[in-house]
């Protein structure tokens, strides 16, 4: 990983393939990036631009708060040190999760600027390499059904960022990919991290299942009780054989 720091507040960390670039804070800004090279927009609580461009397919996604803060500013956050920024802090936690060969995108640069008196405040963007070849389980739940294997594949990789106690704070549907090979992606891990304990992983878990009930009441999806109970049957084989190998 490589830091650059700018003179006029900007600071960008890359991912050391892509050490060749000249990555400059106008890379973070949709309009740097041809027409043509702005292939689609996806929103949700933060907002994405997708990038076709001659180094690969990448995701640029500026940070926004989201609740009542978002009242008071949409997009400045508290600057409390380098490392706990949004951007630095997702970017560095998709590293770790590489290291660890769990199924998450590779991060290209992140991206902060600080703003306000003495750069008390910051604002900040992140580009992602997307996942080629895949569709989200909202748009595939959509038009077709899973196998039961499919189901379980599911449970199975959640359960292996729950055993290196990675808590992913927005889980559902829409931030979980299957590729055309098969192979189940976990995206989107802002403010998310590495959690103690246990007891947190169940309520991970229910977060899930609220996300395909709630996603039910306003279009139609191949899913079901049984469908949900082959999630579950994956998880659980996973988490059993990893406690077995403890022992």
């Amino acid at each position: 990983m490589l830091y650059t720091k700018f003179d006029d507040g900007h600071t960008i960390l890359k991912h050391s393939d892509y050490a060749h670039l000249d990555i400059q804070p106008s890379w973070f800004t949709p309009e740097f990036w041809p027409q043509e090279q702005r292939v689609g927009t996806a929103s949700g609580r933060g907002s994405a631009q997708f990038l076709s461009t001659p180094r690969g397919n990448w995701v640029l996604r500026h940070y926004y708060r989201g609740g009542m803060a978002a009242k008071l500013s949409r997009d400045s956050f508290i600057y409390t040190g380098m490392l706990k920024t949004r951007a630095i802090a997702e970017f560095q936690l998709l590293e770790q999760m590489r290291t660890w060969q769990l199924p998450v995108p590779k991060p290209v640069a992140a991206h902060i600027q600080r703003v306000g008196v003495a750069g008390t405040t910051y604002r900040a963007n992140i580009i992602i390499e997307t996942i080629a070849d895949s569709a989200d389980l909202h748009n595939i739940l959509s038009q077709r059904a899973l196998t039961q294997q499919q189901w379980e594949n599911v449970g199975v990789v959640i359960a292996q960022f729950h055993q290196h106690n990675v808590y992913h704070h927005d889980l559902n549907l829409r931030n979980i990919l299957l590729d055309q090979h098969g192979q189940v992606w976990l995206i989107d891990f802002d403010k998310c991290g590495i959690k103690s304990g246990s007891t947190w992983q169940a309520h991970n878990i229910s977060r899930l299942l609220r996300s395909f009930r709630k996603a039910q009441q306003t279009a139609f999806l191949h899913f079901s009780e049984d469908n949900w109970q082959a999630l579950l049957n994956g998880y659980n084989s996973r988490k059993s054989v990893a406690s077995d190998a403890k022992h």
